[in-house]
């Protein structure tokens, strides 16, 4: 799933809370022209372009809207690699290798490091199990 806030709109109620959703001002206005225009967040899935289900439908605030994303599992952007080379703190390469204590290198760490200490390129799947934070079971 992939999670977005979006703006929403909706009418006043007579008991104060919201009545329809839109995702344009002037839809809500053209609909409801003497109730009082409230202004919201939602939470829509990317794929399928519909709001959430299991999400409240409005959000007062932006915050509240983004505790909803971040308490899904597997939501937001495609999953990034958070490994990191463990040759140097500061290397911004993505990981390619492994050594046998399973340390994680970049391409030119790991051939650096494999002239001491058995180190291999890692394979297809294992880089996918690291990118959705899973470990690598055996070097």
């Amino acid at each position: 799933m992939n999670l977005k806030i979006v703006s929403l709109f909706a009418n006043k109620n007579e008991d104060g809370i919201y009545g329809d959703i839109y995702t344009s001002l002037e839809d809500c206005r053209n609909d409801h022209p003497n109730d009082e225009a409230l202004v919201g967040f939602g939470v829509v899935d990317e794929d399928s372009g519909y709001l959430v289900d299991e999400s409240d439908d409005f959000y007062p605030t932006e915050a509240e809207a983004q505790q909803f994303i971040d308490k899904q599992p597997g939501a937001g952007a495609a999953p990034q690699n958070i490994s990191t080379c463990d040759m140097t703190h500061s290397c911004p390469e993505p990981v390619t290798h492994m050594d046998r204590s399973g340390f994680l290198y970049c391409t030119a760490h790991g051939l650096q490091r494999r002239t001491y200490q058995p180190c291999r390129k890692l394979r297809p799947h294992e880089l996918n199990r690291l990118q959705r934070g899973e470990l690598i079971t055996k070097y």
